[in-house]
C-alpha cells in the first residue's frame, strides 16, 4: 500500500504579547516589592527618628581623610568598575546577553543610583547657626572628596550597566530575528517530508 502524504499543520505560536504583558508586570513587581522594602527598611531604621539630622560632632568624624580608607575606597572602585566590563566583552565577543539577567542588572541600577543620590544628598551643617557665606559649599566640597571613591565606583559601574542594558536590546532583536528564520526553515522543511 502507498500512502499519500499528509499536509503538514503549523505548529501554533504561543501568545507573544500575552507573555511579553506577564513578563514586565513580573519585573514591575519585584522592582516595586524591593523599593518599598528599601523605603520601609528606611523609616524603620534608627537613624530616621533624628529628625534634626547630624550633629557637628558627626559630621567633622566623616569629614576626615583617612588614608588607608581612600586607598581601599580606591580599589574598590577600580575592582567595582573592572567587575562588569568582562561581561560586556562576553556580550560582544558572542553577540548575546542568553543567561544573564536584565532584572539582575536592574536591581544593581537601582541599587548603585540610589548610593550615589544618598552621597549627594548631604545636607551639611555649620559651625554658626546660620551659615556664612561660603561655608556650607566648603563643607559640601569636602564631603563629597573625603566619598569621591564611593561615587567613581557607583556612578560609574551604573554607566557600565546601562552598556548591558544596551546590550539586551541590540543582541535580542539579533536573537528574536535568528528564531523567525529557524521557525520558518524548519516549517519548510514540514511541508516537503511525507506524512507517517
Amino acid at each position: 500500500m502507498h500512502s499519500t502524504p499528509k499536509k503538514a499543520t503549523a505548529i501554533p505560536k504561543p501568545s507573544q504579547p500575552k507573555a511579553l504583558l506577564q513578563k514586565i508586570l513580573f519585573n514591575l513587581t519585584a522592582v516595586i516589592v524591593v523599593v518599598a522594602a528599601g523605603i520601609g527598611g528606611y523609616y524603620l531604621s534608627p537613624s530616621s527618628s533624628n529628625s534634626g539630622g547630624e550633629t557637628r560632632e558627626e559630621q567633622d568624624s566623616i569629614l576626615q581623610f583617612n588614608v588607608t580608607g581612600q586607598v581601599f575606597g580606591y580599589l574598590c572602585a577600580v575592582l567595582y568598575l573592572g567587575s562588569r566590563v568582562p561581561q560586556l566583552l562576553l556580550n560582544y565577543r558572542r553577540k548575546s546577553t542568553e543567561g544573564i539577567s536584565a532584572l539582575f542588572f536592574l536591581f544593581a541600577c537601582i541599587g548603585n543610583l540610589t548610593y550615589v543620590l544618598s552621597i549627594f544628598a548631604f545636607n551639611p551643617v555649620c559651625r554658626h547657626k546660620h551659615c556664612r557665606q561660603g561655608e556650607a559649599g566648603a563643607i559640601y566640597g569636602r564631603y563629597i572628596l573625603v566619598n569621591l571613591s564611593w561615587i567613581i565606583g557607583s556612578l560609574g559601574t551604573l554607566f557600565l550597566d546601562f552598556g548591558v542594558f544596551a546590550q539586551f536590546f541590540m543582541y535580542r532583536k539579533d536573537e528574536e530575528e535568528e528564531d523567525e528564520v529557524a521557525v520558518d526553515d524548519g516549517s519548510e522543511e514540514d511541508r516537503g517530508r511525507p506524512g507517517i
